[in-house]
């Protein structure tokens, strides 16, 4: 009994909890200068892409990539009323260094991209906060396809989405917090870079978007120790009940 309560708690502490990286790291917890209306009203919907540079998310090396979100610039309120979408589908890869986006959906990757999320989603009045500087951040796109394995490099990613449906009422566009893209001081073209274009379907991206401030989420790699602590405690517990 205590030798499987000791393994337990090693193992337990061996476990990390789970990651939050925000990137651009500087603005973390401060409001960025810049807004990006991503969301659209147009049919057909619209491509965006953005690439970031390693540096950004060194506390990520390890993880297992599984969730990103946004969160609106300050003053800013979205939406009013539901609003759904037909398609919101994610793409994450090794990406080009951000001084080498290019206006080619597939030359940002290096490589093949992995889908991470695919289907319609909604998005209810309250979901995302407000009233702060810089605003909480919104509800996590969770990757339902599965996680990305993030080993460290330069990132690429893409997200093709429908035009918005609002439910019983007039949307508006969100205005979400980001990074002009004229804004060379704080890293646009260096560390970070974004592309859209109109179209959900369209292979280029040919217009600078300003990059949305975006949180990552990922869980921790076990580590092989990690899981060998674990095993040793199941064998323990399964040694106890056959005793």
């Amino acid at each position: 009994m205590k030798i499987t309560a000791i393994i337990s708690v090693f193992a337990c502490a061996a476990v990390a909890s789970a990651v939050d990286v925000v990137a651009p790291n500087a603005f973390a917890a401060t409001e960025g200068p810049g807004t990006f209306s991503l969301t659209t009203n147009t049919a057909g919907g619209r491509v965006y892409q953005m690439v970031i540079d390693s540096s950004q998310l060194t506390g990520l090396v390890g993880t297992n990539l599984d969730g990103m979100s946004f969160r609106l610039n300050s003053g800013a309120t979205w939406p009013p009323v539901q609003v759904d979408m037909s398609q919101f589908d994610i793409w994450v890869g090794e990406g080009v260094d951000p001084t080498a986006i290019t206006t080619t959906v597939d030359s940002n990757f290096i490589g093949t991209a992995t889908q991470v999320r695919s289907g319609a989603i909604s998005f209810f009045p309250g979901d995302f906060p407000t009233g702060g500087t810089p605003n909480g951040f919104g509800p996590n796109f969770g990757f339902n396809l599965g996680s990305y394995a993030y080993n460290g490099g330069d990132l690429a990613v893409l997200i093709r989405f429908a035009t918005q449906t609002p439910i019983g009422g007039t949307a508006g566009q969100a205005a979400f917090d980001a990074i002009a893209a004229t804004d060379t001081a704080n890293g646009y073209g260096s560390l970070f870079a974004a592309k859209w274009q109109s179209g959900s379907t369209s292979t280029t991206v040919n217009s600078n978007g300003n990059f949305i401030v975006t949180k990552f989420s990922g869980t921790p790699v076990p580590e092989p120790m990690t899981l060998g602590l674990l095993g040793l405690g199941g064998l323990a517990a399964l040694r106890r009940r056959k005793k």
